[in-house]
């Protein structure tokens, strides 16, 4: 990785503020929870709050 100019970052344990796919999933979680609905329309609540996230 390093001959590829990339460097390795390890992050600390317990810290998902500082993982982005973890803020991520946050946000899409919190977009879901927060639409009505009814379980039929689950897939689409997620696949909308993966499209406004992404």
């Amino acid at each position: 990785m390093r001959e590829g100019g990339c460097e390795l970052l390890y992050l600390p344990r317990h810290s998902p503020d500082m993982n982005q796919i973890e803020q991520q999933w946050y946000g899409i979680k919190q977009r879901v929870r927060k639409s009505e609905g009814t379980e039929e329309s689950l897939q689409e609540r997620v696949d909308e709050a993966i499209r406004q996230v992404c």
